[in-house]
């Protein structure tokens, strides 16, 4: 008796041997799965080279970079290559640059950044950096595009004798850096920071804080600001006005519900010929049917009305707003 007339006929089962269709299908399955293996396969990294520590500086933050007018951070022409950590590189400390600036802005338009230092075991630190990259995954429709424009954080290591290095970082599924080292580097305790300065242009000012440096009164209207839609600024130029003519205090950067928060609770202006010696200014979005940017100004002493660019002036702002928005 043969094999084939011992054999069970199950609902539902095809042979192959009787359905060469389907032994097909099997095929092309077995060799799409091999031909994802071989070609997903990561590329291997390059090994790191070492130098001194002296030869790592701080990059200038990109979002006021082009707006650098004195001075610009000297750096060395190259780094060494980043790579994974070698071998023979025990690194005792991480720095790490903080990727933006701080938003407060000097009277004389200085902006500062910072270098952070951290110390303690970096042994899984090393092991973040120097895993394998992630496979390519096979939907690369689902790799969304926030993610995509996510920062890649400078950093780098420094071993006991001042010898340092850059990492590279691991790919993940989507070809994107995987900075878990980072974070992790922020885990440790932070021993010291070094502030960096740098001086900004006016267009710089207004370009990143969205509120100028030169002074200019908005003109009050008719229309009632507490009816319109609007978002309010997270940036204010302060002024003194004392003098014959305004004096540029610097920037101040804070949440953008403060000011939206408190329109709703002032109430028209009535006549006052109190003179503001401190006044801040900014700009309001208006989202309503008149949409638009509106210069606003908001008088600190004095009368302490809040004049938007074309609305009926408002008051009195509190003095716990008034504090909160000098800092």
């Amino acid at each position: 008796m043969s094999l084939r007339s011992c054999a069970i006929d199950v609902p539902g089962y095809a042979d192959p041997v009787r359905n060469p269709w389907l032994l097909l299908s099997v095929g092309v399955l077995i060799a799409l799965a091999v031909g994802y293996w071989v070609w997903t396969q990561p590329a291997e990294r390059r090994v790191a080279e070492i130098g001194s520590a002296a030869a790592f500086e701080c990059a200038v933050p990109i979002e006021v970079a082009s707006y650098v007018v004195s001075p610009p951070p000297t750096r060395p022409a190259q780094r060494p290559i980043p790579g994974i950590v070698p071998a023979d590189f025990v690194p005792v400390e991480a720095v790490v640059c903080d990727h933006f600036a701080d938003g407060d802005i000097s009277a004389d338009r200085w902006v500062t950044f910072h270098e952070r230092h951290f110390r303690g075991d970096l042994s899984g630190l090393v092991e973040q950096v120097n895993a394998l990259s992630d496979r390519e995954t096979l939907f690369p429709g689902g790799c969304g595009d926030e993610y995509s424009l996510a920062p890649v954080e400078d950093m780098w290591l420094v071993d006991a004798t001042g010898r340092a290095m850059e990492p590279s970082y691991p790919l993940n599924d989507c070809g994107l850096p995987n900075q878990g080292a980072v974070y992790t580097a922020r885990q440790l305790p932070d021993v010291s920071t070094v502030e960096h300065r740098v001086q900004i242009s006016d267009y710089g000012v207004e370009m990143w804080q969205g509120c100028s440096p030169t002074f200019s009164a908005p003109i009050a209207g008719q229309r009632d600001l507490r009816l319109e839609l609007f978002s309010g600024p997270s940036s204010y130029c302060r002024f003194d006005t004392t003098g014959s003519l305004p004096l540029f205090g610097g920037v101040t950067a804070y949440s953008d519900t403060i000011l939206s928060e408190v329109v709703v609770r002032l109430s028209p202006s009535g006549p006052c010929a109190e003179s503001a010696g401190t006044v801040l200014t900014s700009i309001l979005q208006n989202s309503g049917p008149n949409s638009g940017p509106v210069p606003v100004s908001i008088e600190v002493d004095g009368c302490r009305r809040l004049i938007a660019d074309g609305f009926v002036p408002l008051s009195p702002v509190p003095e716990d707003v008034l504090e909160e928005l000098l800092g």
